[in-house]
């Protein structure tokens, strides 16, 4: 699995530079602490302790059940955008977010009988 995963994002980088270049889009990045330290976060809490963490949970719940975890990946970027961007909270963004914990907490609660459930590691 890991080398699929690094595989789709090579290819995509490799394909992005190459549009960007035919394109004539200059490529520059910033080498603020802001900027910087974004990029120290999405490479290592958001991409690899996320993989490990899930592939933790895989372990533990199953990948059935471990999958209803991206149910929260939207409600996590809305409460960092709140907190750190200043996204307003709309009435939408929170029926949003309540539907979609409502409706983890409903698949999740439901019991699993021993004999469905298939050993993956």
């Amino acid at each position: 699995m890991p080398g699929i995963v690094f595989l789709g994002d090579t290819s995509r980088t490799v394909f992005r530079t190459c549009a960007a270049l035919a394109l004539q889009v200059p490529i520059s990045f910033s080498l603020s602490k802001a900027y910087l330290g974004s990029l120290a976060y999405l490479v290592l809490a958001a991409s690899v302790c996320a993989f490990l963490l899930y592939f933790e949970l895989i372990r533990r719940i199953g990948p059935a059940r471990a999958s209803f975890s991206f149910v929260l990946v939207p409600i996590v970027a809305i409460a960092i955008s709140v907190m750190f961007e200043g996204l307003p909270l709309s009435g939408y963004l929170i029926i949003g977010a309540i539907t979609a914990l409502v409706g983890n907490l409903f698949i999740l609660s439901q019991r699993v009988k021993p004999s469905e459930v298939k050993k993956t590691v």
